[in-house]
């Protein structure tokens, strides 16, 4: 069967709690959980998280 085609939305720069040089999300509690439940409930089929310099933010 040829189904043509398939779209998937990406987005390949998103940075998580804690990321240097951009955290936007403060140290709010429960924000991992937060963070988890909006990719989750996200329409985007990929993401690449992008943190600058470290790997410390990985656990």
């Amino acid at each position: 069967m040829n189904r043509g085609s398939e779209w998937r939305k990406w987005d390949l720069h998103i940075h998580t709690p804690g990321t240097a040089k951009n955290d936007q999300y403060g140290n709010l509690d429960g924000i991992w959980e937060k963070y988890i439940d909006a990719l989750e409930k996200s329409d985007v089929a990929v993401f690449g998280i992008t943190d600058y310099f470290s790997m410390d933010n990985y656990y």
